[in-house]
């Protein structure tokens, strides 16, 4: 539903995206035309435009299904496993005493389908993209024609040069933002590890490329991701191994404002604070200081690996954890590029992998990134600075 007055339809992917033009070049010709309203309501339905309308949770869950169904009895395997995608996403977001009944349908449905291959939501999620950049060339249009005849009109207007931002050189100094980092003997997740590398160790850069640093240890050259790094902006990291820790925190998010409060959900008669992963799902997570990482059963890192959101570049291979029991296991790490909590969104967060049955814990990688955090009991809040 691209209007605040308009029905809300089912479309096909082609219809839609007619809709969805003729929708946002209308409200952008003549939304702001009504007084005050024009400056309320246009916004809200370009951004709902712009993100494919209102998609309901269950209802799409119920309705993917369905279509499976159909095209399974049909034959049509590759469109039925393409549905089963679908609808395996919009289960995660659907409400609690749906979403077990949607997932069993969905397992009952895939294991009569045949074999040699799986579900793939990446070609299905994908869909939006084209629409997404019409709209927003569009939008761009309306906008520079008329910044182009403002700036004419006024007199002695100026337009401000950005300064240029030079690119990253070999010789910067670096210090490892993670409790441990893989140097690997390549630019790759699953390269061989020549060295792991503690948390506030020093390196400096004799190479750049990829979103991956190269530098030289004792043990030889290796790669890093930068993604767990911290650049200093001292000069070069001195040569030996067990450096003083960095002069800079790690970066911190960029909040709405220097307080944010998110309200907590119960569910189970547990507190949980909603978190999106990716721009993708929203969850609800445990707040554990006890935790390492952010940590995610494995069938939800099944989900966001086949919508396409985490890719063999965010591996980072494996690492051994130590439980408050003593004993030790070993789990999956990777790269979380997004999580949104309320006002705040912190970007390239450490992730582990857990049990299917394992909690969804907001850790200390996430929680280290702000300079304090508490939870209200009198609110049932999580107050991040």
């Amino acid at each position: 539903c691209g209007s605040t007055r308009g029905a809300c339809r089912r479309h096909c992917q082609e219809c839609a995206e007619k809709a969805a033009f003729k929708s946002t070049l209308i409200t952008v010709l003549f939304g702001w035309w009504g007084f005050p309203w024009g400056f309320i309501y246009p916004p809200a339905a370009l951004i709902t435009n712009l993100f494919g309308g209102k998609r309901p949770p269950d209802e799409n869950t119920a309705l993917l299904l369905t279509q499976a169904r159909a095209y399974a009895s049909r034959g049509e395997y590759p469109i039925a496993q393409s549905c089963l995608s679908s609808a395996a996403l919009f289960a995660l977001e659907a409400r609690v005493p749906y979403r077990a009944q949607a997932q069993a349908e969905i397992s009952d449905l895939q294991s009569l389908l045949p074999p040699g291959g799986g579900i793939d939501a990446t070609k299905d999620l994908g869909g939006w993209g084209r629409a997404f950049g019409i709209q927003c060339g569009i939008i761009a249009l309306v906008i520079g024609v008329l910044w182009f005849a403002l700036s004419h009109l006024g007199q002695g207007s100026k337009q401000a040069t950005p300064a240029a931002t030079a690119p990253a050189a070999a010789g910067s100094a670096y210090a490892v933002a993670s409790p441990a980092l893989n140097c690997r003997a390549d630019r790759d997740p699953k390269a061989n590890v020549v060295e792991q590398l503690s948390k506030d160790t020093q390196i400096t850069s004799t190479d750049e490329a990829g979103g991956w640093i190269k530098t030289h240890r004792d043990a030889g050259d290796c790669w890093v991701n930068e993604a767990f790094l911290t650049k200093l902006q001292s000069g070069p990291a001195p040569a030996q191994q067990g450096a003083a820790p960095p002069a800079t925190e790690p970066p911190q998010a960029a909040p709405a404002a220097d307080e944010s409060r998110v309200a907590l959900v119960s569910e189970g008669g547990t507190f949980k604070v909603p978190v999106r992963i990716n721009d993708t799902i929203q969850l609800g997570f445990t707040v554990d200081s006890g935790a390492a990482d952010v940590t995610i059963p494995v069938d939800v890192f099944s989900t966001l690996v086949r919508a396409g959101t985490i890719n063999d570049s965010d591996m980072l291979g494996e690492q051994t954890y130590t439980t408050a029991d003593g004993s030790n296991h070993t789990a999956q790490t990777f790269v979380i590029r997004s999580l949104k909590v309320g006002d705040w969104e912190v970007k390239n967060v450490q992730g582990s992998v857990g049990e299917p049955q394992a909690p969804m814990l907001l850790g200390q990688t996430f929680l280290k990134r702000f300079h304090s955090w508490s939870i209200d009991n009198a609110t049932h809040e999580l107050v991040l600075k």
